[in-house]
């Protein structure tokens, strides 16, 4: 089942947010961000529109390396940022199963860098 989507104005204003907020909290922001990028290129998808698909997934792929950099500040809302990508990593990978074949390898290299940091905050989660 679908998720709401945000619309770009929505995405736009959410990456803006993150990139000024104050480190603690630019970890959570971005999974946000994420989450809605997910679903954008899902519609894109379902759309048969695979240039803004790939177009958004290579974007996404700038926000995980954002995630990643944030995750390691003393980020807050730790546990909901986990759980929050572990819902983008599983449905992005729903969306990988079903991916036309040009899209299929660059989605494969953002699948494993969701779940590289993915695993990075479950870790975290834990040692605190």
């Amino acid at each position: 089942m679908d998720e709401p989507q945000m619309d770009l104005v929505a995405l736009v204003q959410l990456q803006h947010d993150a990139d000024h907020a104050k480190p603690a909290d630019q970890c959570y922001l971005y999974i946000q961000l994420l989450h809605g990028m997910t679903e954008l290129a899902a519609q894109q998808m379902r759309a048969g529109d695979s240039v803004e698909a790939g177009f958004t997934i290579r974007q996404m792929d700038a926000i995980v390396v954002k995630v990643h950099e944030a995750s390691g500040r003393d980020a807050k809302r730790l546990k909901n940022s986990e759980q929050l990508m572990e819902h983008v990593t599983r449905r992005f990978s729903d969306m990988l199963r079903v991916a036309a074949t040009p899209e299929r390898d660059a989605m494969q290299a953002t699948l494993q860098k969701l779940n590289g940091v993915q695993s990075s905050l479950l870790a975290m989660v834990f040692s605190r």
